[in-house]
């Protein structure tokens, strides 16, 4: 049967697509509708800075964790329906929500409907690119671990997944604890919504919650994945720990920083080099799958 579309790949690459479309035309105006509103230059970054962490999520990172897990088995019999729908989801959810963005802009602030479009259009081939080649991505990742899988079941050196390493579960009970410390600060965001603070800041409170609850989600889930001996937990906490080492160290490096700050950049410098070293180990790859099957 050659059908055209897969259908649940079409409505996911759909909605995340118009998101990302609305997104990507009015970041350009945020700035300035927030500076109209009466925000100062110290809040208009950081809402700016969360709307841009919150289009990261969407694109690539939730995009790529959905498409994943509806690449089912099988994927290279509907190959073609797949990348047929990756393309045409997200092309369409990128101008319309585009059309709902530049709408919405020129009707609730001083940007004209022109300069909305215009500013769709210019946008638009860079996002879509980028959009189709994380589809692609997902797919071929999709495709290698099934493929890994099948050759390590065939493979001398796969014997049945061993015993839990009793650092896994450490290493996984500090994650979840992490993540569930990291709502303290949500809370207290939320009791600080009385304060001169956030006082008139609706954007500037919902936009550091809604970050602070993704980021402790994101350390109960890795948690969890690792807890469970899921090999995306394993990748998911060496680019976690990787990325958080070169950073806290670029800002050691920097020098902007205090006594107290230094110190907290160098225990979590320490702390994110303890966990990679550790989950590099072979007997922590061989629990999670993470080596090279050996044929026969």
């Amino acid at each position: 049967m050659h059908k055209l579309f897969e259908w649940k790949i079409l409505s996911a690459t759909l909605i995340l697509g118009l998101i990302k479309g609305f997104m990507d035309t009015s970041s350009t105006f945020i700035p300035m509708t927030l500076h109209e509103s009466g925000y100062s230059t110290f809040e208009v970054s950081i809402n700016v800075a969360m709307f841009n962490e919150a289009r990261y999520l969407i694109c690539p990172i939730m995009m790529f964790i959905l498409l994943f897990k509806l690449a089912e088995r099988r994927l290279m019999k509907k190959i073609s329906s797949t990348i047929i729908s990756i393309i045409l989801g997200g092309s369409l959810g990128l101008w319309i929500g585009g059309l709902i963005a530049s709408a919405w802009l020129s009707s609730s602030t001083e940007a004209s409907l022109a300069a909305a479009i215009s500013s769709l259009n210019s946008s638009l081939p860079y996002s879509l690119l980028t959009y189709i080649l994380i589809g692609f991505a997902s797919i071929a990742a999709a495709l290698i671990n099934e493929n890994w899988n099948d050759l390590l079941a065939e493979s001398k050196n796969c014997y049945g997944r061993a015993d839990k390493p009793l650092g896994v579960v450490i290493v996984s009970i500090f994650y979840v604890v992490i993540g569930i410390l990291t709502i303290f600060p949500l809370l207290l965001i939320i009791h600080a919504t009385s304060s001169a603070l956030f006082r008139g800041r609706l954007i500037t409170f919902l936009s550091v919650s809604l970050m602070t609850a993704v980021v402790a989600v994101g350390y109960i889930i890795i948690g969890v994945g690792l807890y469970r001996g899921r090999r995306w937990g394993w990748f998911s906490a060496l680019i976690g720990t990787l990325t958080g080492l070169l950073v806290h160290v670029g800002w050691i490096i920097s020098g902007v920083f205090t006594a107290q700050t230094l110190l907290i950049y160098i225990l979590i410098s320490l702390l994110n080099s303890a966990i990679l070293i550790y989950i590099l180990q072979p007997h922590v790859r061989e629990y999670f799958q993470i080596i090279n099957p050996i044929t026969r």
